[in-house]
Parts: C-alpha cells; sequence; structure tokens
C-alpha cells in the first residue's frame, strides 16, 4: 500500500468515526416524549403514569437535564415489562443524586 492510498484510509477512518460521535450525541440529545416512555415501559397503575407525566414535566422545563432521562430510559428498556417503571425511576433516582441535581420526585405504587 503506498503513501496516498493509506493517508486516504486514514482520513476516510476518521470521518467515519466523528460521524458517528456526532450521531451517538444527536441520539442522547433526542427529546423522550411521555408517548415514548408509555410505549416501551408499561405502567401498570395510574401512579406510575402520573409519575412519567410528572418526569417529562421536569425535563422539559429543564429542571433535570433529558440526558439523564434518556439514560434511565435506556437502562429501563430492556428489563422485564413489569419492571421497567420502577427501575427507570430507581435509575433516575441515582443519577440525579450523582449529579447533584434535586430530584424528589417518588414513585407511587
Amino acid at each position: 500500500m503506498d503513501r496516498r492510498h493509506f493517508l486516504f484510509k486514514g482520513i476516510r477512518l476518521l470521518a467515519v468515526g466523528m460521524v458517528a460521535a456526532q450521531a451517538g450525541r444527536l441520539l442522547a440529545a433526542e427529546p423522550i416524549g411521555y408517548d415514548r416512555l408509555m410505549s416501551t415501559l408499561y405502567p401498570k397503575t395510574e401512579g406510575e403514569k402520573k409519575y412519567l407525566k410528572e418526569v417529562v414535566a421536569l425535563a422539559k422545563s429543564r429542571k433535570i437535564p433529558e440526558k439523564l432521562v434518556y439514560a434511565a430510559w435506556r437502562s429501563a428498556e430492556s428489563k422485564q415489562k413489569n419492571k421497567r417503571v420502577r427501575i427507570f425511576a430507581e435509575t433516575l433516582t441515582i443519577l440525579c443524586k450523582r449529579n447533584e441535581i434535586p430530584f424528589k420526585l417518588k414513585l407511587s405504587f
């Protein structure tokens, strides 16, 4: 492989990496709405539905970062259907504590 091909492949690899990194940032910043949470977390009770509505309202008013809501949703979406809302709530509480964000919303059963 001559020098020109080597440089071309290196630049192409770098460009692909940058595009993938940018796509990852856009995906993480994607707002998660109430409909998406309802369709993937499967809340069973009215308390769980109310909790999800309040979390979305807090995220829209920027009291909690949307990235934290997204991270909690990603951790819960692959778990058992009947435990997803509880895992989402616990994860979101832990993430808020780690980032020193006041979050006093509790999940009611």
